[in-house]
């Protein structure tokens, strides 16, 4: 192996009131302080404000792309993905309905199950994922929502599609014959905080189509047959579906992207890597630190290593968590990789983040002891004040 990178949102960048916690509980990493204090360092400013920034960042990393995207069409990925998972039984069903109705000729969106809770005088996205419903459960949602449209004298130009391998749910689409011309946000950005500001709208500002839409979903939700039968339970129920994701047609996919790229191999806890490994062919596992040493073994192959667990706590605003993870971060992986470093099985590491930060070690810069190693809390704390 010469190169492994790690694509890390929220361990090497600025951590907010990360000074606020007592400096004596805090334990002592000194392969993080060593990375930090002698690893190359570089930022690159990053142009892309999107809410979807990451998963252009991760579109571009994992492709080995030439420019920087700004659109990651996420649902087409995420519906070609579902379907190659598929059944091989399952499978042919699906392509069948999938050329019958030319889905790749149309447009995608995510609507994915949520739940919307009151907060005082706002309504707070509080569950995205993680719900007791059977397939049963989630068509008869489904079959409701199109008879409410159905009766109509103008029929929707759009349909939801629930994608299904044996006895688990994949996902929902909502399929539309007409451009969705929408600014959503990801759930992930949005959960435990108010939708307020987060509200599908129209690029034009003036078509409400979609935002009434958005609405009128909750409205069929609450009456649905489901409601009813679920309400002598105590697991909050589903109450709407969340727009996202908002893709061109399938069609115009790039998807003749060259994958013998330096990326060769990909490990990863996210679900859009996960993605786009499938439809590109490209070799991947889901990441666990136990995997690590498995990242030493390869020989000549380059991989990228994609860990979300980070800026989730972050998101969370637990520090506490972040921590700890950190803590399991050095002692469940970079020991082993930096013992890699010495003995050679591994010529340099590098740290990615979305911001546009790099940091890069070697053997050479992990014996400069010239460098005054500094401890990953005050340089974090120190930048986050800068």
């Amino acid at each position: 192996m010469t190169k492994l990178r790690f694509i890390v949102p929220g361990l090497i960048d600025p951590v907010p009131y990360l000074d606020a916690l007592p400096s004596k509980e805090l334990p002592d990493l000194p392969l993080f302080s060593l990375l930090l204090s002698r690893g190359l360092t570089s930022q690159v400013n990053q142009k892309n404000s999107s809410e979807y920034s990451y998963y252009h960042f991760l579109q571009t990393e994992i492709l080995s792309l030439n420019k920087p995207q700004t659109s990651s069409s996420i649902a087409a990925y995420s519906y070609l993905s579902d379907l190659a998972q598929l059944s091989v039984e399952k499978k042919s069903i699906e392509w069948q309905w999938y050329h019958d109705n030319d889905i790749a000729n149309k447009y995608l969106m995510r609507v994915d199950p949520c739940v919307l809770a009151p907060d005082r005088d706002q309504l707070v996205l509080a569950k995205i994922k993680d719900f007791a419903l059977s397939i049963e459960q989630a068509q008869q949602i489904i079959d409701d929502i199109h008879s409410f449209y159905n009766n109509d004298v103008e029929k929707p130009f759009w349909q939801i599609k629930l994608l299904v391998n044996q006895d688990s749910i994949q996902h929902w689409y909502l399929i539309s014959d007409k451009e969705i011309k929408l600014q959503t946000t990801p759930p992930e950005n949005v959960l435990g905080s108010s939708i307020k500001s987060h509200l599908p709208y129209n690029k034009d500002r003036q078509d409400k189509y979609w935002f009434s839409l958005f609405n009128e979903f909750q409205m069929i939700l609450y009456q649905s047959s489901i409601k009813q039968q679920d309400q002598n339970h105590q697991k909050p129920k589903i109450n709407a579906l969340w727009f996202w994701g908002v893709s061109e047609k399938i069609n115009t996919l790039n998807l003749d992207v060259d994958v013998n790229s330096d990326n060769s191999v990909i490990y990863s806890e996210n679900f859009f890597a996960k993605t786009l490994s499938q439809v590109h062919n490209k070799v991947y596992y889901d990441w666990i630190s136990s995997c690590t040493n498995e990242l030493l073994v390869g020989k000549n192959k380059s991989v990228l290593v994609i860990v979300d667990c980070f800026q989730q706590a972050l998101r969370n605003k637990d520090l506490f968590t972040w921590v700890h993870l950190v803590e399991l971060f050095e002692k469940e992986v970079l020991f082993a990789l930096f013992k890699g470093l010495k003995q050679g099985e591994l010529t340099e590491l590098e740290f990615l983040s979305p911001s546009g930060k790099s940091i890069v070690i070697n053997k050479k810069r992990m014996n400069q002891w010239w460098r005054k190693k500094q401890s990953i809390w005050q340089i974090l704390a120190r930048t986050n004040e800068d």
